[in-house]
């Protein structure tokens, strides 16, 4: 036999007793006829379970379809696929699949058609497609189920990244490129799908391989480090403005690692940068960046949240709660202000809420600057009274056509230029100022005394208001899709890291898949909504791994039908719906909080796609312990007051790995593991509130082990948790 012919019959009738057709002819033929067609194989699982095929007419998809056996062609079969054609968000595809027979492998990808980013269309729809010398509107990293807008000459198309892609986590090319791909359609939208690295093809012999990560981050500069794939120059332009007035700064010699540092700054600076390297007459160049140094600001925080907290998780710093006076707290901030107001809300009336704006005139009359910006779409009769001369900006109405969502931010911005670094503050979190959401909606809001971090929320405020003046200047004025990423977004802030996003130019769905990432112990989200299926792939993930993950939305109703499917699939009861009163509507995670990195994440960021790609959005990302458990308290509350369990639920030890006693214990332990090889243990012990008292890494062989009590673990009843070889098991255990 010449060649092995595979047949995959999913149906009981024979691919012969059909008509083979063109492709063309298929997609010419009505939606809903039974086809057989032919054609190359031009993706594999890099692209999901969807396959596009084309012949010398044209290209089509074919999916499996529900029910139907998948089947594993790969990139360069030949395949004659039968079944039924249909549309799916408007893209044309055969599906279900009925019947498949791969023919031969191994066969060459036919041709890719060079055509321009705006000539994609229904005549090419399924076929392999290249973009020659385009460049990538964003900078930065690749991440999964995104559209990057490309152009060449003023022309643009998209190209989108799927979730499995290769591409994924690697550098977006910062100069023009060739982007080969198959043309997808999602509604009226047509996308090239890059498949893998060789889809991207550098016209420079020099690019970034790494882009600039910033350290060493003081009150007089930091580090920049960035990698090429030659070696070449160390450089950047930069200044106080994007004009970057200061020159070049460089370092001796050339590299494919670059490092370089800035040492002579001020506290507070905004350092715009476009750092570069060059290779002979070639080059590799980003766009400009900005960054700031660390404050010498307080660095205070206050949080306050407008339901019950559970004080008896507490590590130290009781959360605090401001009931029916989140409102009247923000009043009392705004009638201490000296300078400015940069005030940005989503929602605001004045049922049941206190008169924000008398307090805004009121600082307006005293000559505070005070500017305002509020969404288009939602009820904002709170302003009616606003006074006139008050710079106000109306958010342009949702149009999803252009990518331009709701302008869903509620930060306040105070003082942000001050002389006196000890005034600045930013005020954030959740909280709309509406009755629901002041004073029944689980919500919080978080106070940042930081002129580093004011300053940079200012720039934000100018992108949208058009300018940095009193009065908007709507024509300039950016929303949604439009805007560019040009705020910093690393801080140390007293002794935390801090990190700060803004959507949809900073690409927030990536950074809350890398924060789930991190997690080496636990993960307690409440957010109000999760549409996104790959953030439930990645909470899945870590829970697979043997973290401990809890999750609760607002209602499984706010989520997508995969998500619902995916989570509760893998957490069971972890995934909890809230049931109280209101809308739960927090946005917040955190990750290990008594492990060695505790993180924070906090905001207004929904996560769902609009979220994502057409909101305007704020999000921060705090290292530091003491607000991890600040929140953790406030999670605790609601987590078992929607019926959770905040405690480590207590099984049995399964008797055959690990003995444990004496139970009762005084002072030692004593594990006997009859295991039949070594294991890597981490033994802890947590108290009924699950605050972690003890954790022991050891190192186990068949035999008996001993450990130590520490003296803080006192009289009572405690929960010892085992983990070994990616199994974990608890019991109870009581100390005498």
């Amino acid at each position: 036999m010449n060649r092995l012919i595979q047949f995959i019959f999913l149906s009981a009738i024979s691919l012969s007793s059909f008509s083979q057709i063109t492709i063309e002819e298929a997609r010419n033929a009505s939606v809903g006829s039974s086809v057989t067609v032919t054609g190359i194989v031009l993706n594999g699982d890099e692209l999901g379970s969807i396959r596009y095929l084309q012949d010398e007419t044209a290209g089509i998809a074919a999916y499996p379809g529900s029910g139907s056996v998948p089947f594993s062609a790969v990139r360069g079969d030949r395949i004659t696929v039968t079944g039924k054609t249909k549309k799916f968000y408007d893209l044309l595809e055969i599906d279900p699949i009925t019947a498949v027979e791969i023919l031969s492998s191994g066969n060459p990808s036919p041709a890719p058609k060079v055509i321009s980013p705006d000539q994609m269309g229904p005549e090419v729809e399924g076929q392999l497609l290249q973009f020659q010398n385009v460049t990538f509107k964003n900078s930065g990293i690749f991440d999964g189920d995104k559209n990057y807008p490309v152009s060449n000459q003023g022309k643009e198309g998209q190209v989108r990244i799927y979730r499995d892609s290769p591409l994924v986590g690697t550098v977006i090319p910062t100069g023009a490129v060739n982007v080969t791909g198959v043309c997808a359609r999602f509604y009226e939208t047509f996308q090239l799908l890059a498949r893998d690295l060789d889809d991207i093809e550098q016209t420079s012999p020099i690019f970034f391989t790494a882009v600039p990560a910033l350290s060493n981050l003081n009150q007089n500069g930091f580090t920049l480090s960035w990698e090429t794939n030659i070696s070449g120059s160390t450089e950047f332009m930069y200044g106080n403005s994007d004009s970057l007035e200061k020159g070049i700064v460089s370092v001796p010699g050339d590299s494919t690692v670059h490092q370089i540092s800035i040492t002579n700054a001020n506290p507070s600076d905004l350092l715009y940068i476009k750092a570069f390297s060059v290779s002979g007459v070639d080059s590799a160049i980003l766009d400009t960046k900005v960054y700031v140094t660390q404050s010498a600001s307080s660095g205070e925080v206050r949080v306050y949240f407008n339901r019950e907290v559970d004080n008896t998780v507490s590590s130290g710093e009781d959360a605090l709660r401001a009931y029916r006076a989140i409102d009247d707290t923000l009043i009392n901030y705004i009638n201490r202000a000296r300078e400015n107001i940069d005030f940005t809300i989503y929602n605001f009336n004045l049922i049941e809420v206190s008169d924000i704006t008398a307090a805004l005139n009121a600082a307006h009359s005293r000559g505070v600057s005070v500017r305002v910006i509020h969404d288009g779409d939602a009820i904002n009769e709170g302003f009616a009274n606003l006074n006139p001369a008050i710079g106000k900006l109306i958010s342009p109405p949702s149009d999803y056509a252009n990518n331009i969502g709701i302008m869903h931010n509620k930060f306040i911005v105070f003082d942000a230029h001050s002389s006196d670094p000890n005034v600045p503050i930013v005020w954030t979190g959740s909280t709309n100022f509406t009755d629901g959401q002041v004073n029944t909606d689980p919500n919080s809001v978080i106070i940042i005394q930081d002129k580093s971090l004011a300053k940079a929320y200012t720039l934000e405020f100018n992108e949208m208001f058009g300018t940095d003046a009193a009065q908007p200047n709507k024509p300039n004025s950016l929303f949604g899709a439009s805007k560019k990423d040009n705020t910093p977004h690393e801080f140390i802030i007293g002794d935390r890291r801090v990190e700060c996003y803004f959507s949809p130019s900073d690409n927030v769905h990536s950074k809350i898949k890398q924060t789930i990432g991190l997690a080496q112990e636990e993960i307690s989200v409440a957010t109000m909504l999760i549409t996104k299926s790959d953030i439930a792939y990645a909470l899945r993930d870590q829970q697979e791994a043997g973290r401990k993950v809890r999750v609760l939305v607002n209602s499984k109703g706010n989520c997508s039908d995969a998500v619902v499917s995916i989570l509760e699939s893998a957490l069971g009861n972890l995934f909890v719906d809230a049931t109280e009163n209101g809308i739960m509507h927090h946005k917040y995670m955190i990750v290990d909080r008594n492990g060695e990195e505790p993180i924070l994440w906090v905001g207004c960021h929904n996560w769902s796609t609009a979220a994502d790609v057409r909101n305007d959005e704020n999000t921060l990302v705090i290292h530091d312990a003491t607000l991890v458990n600040i929140y953790y308290q406030e999670f605790a509350k609601r987590w078992t007051g929607n019926g959770g369990q905040v405690g480590i639920q207590s099984l049995h030890l399964d008797g055959t790995s690990w003995q444990v006693y004496p139970n009762p214990v005084q002072n030692e332990l004593h594990l006997l593991y009859d295991g039949s090889s070594p294991a890597e243990t981490v033994c802890e012990i947590y108290n009924l509130n699950g605050q972690r008292m003890m954790k022991v890494n050891k190192h186990m062989v068949p035999g008996l082990s001993s450990i130590n009590l520490p003296p803080e673990i006192n009289q009572g009843m405690y929960i010892l948790q085992i983990r070994w070889n990616g199994q974990t098991e608890t019991v109870k255990l009581m100390v005498e």
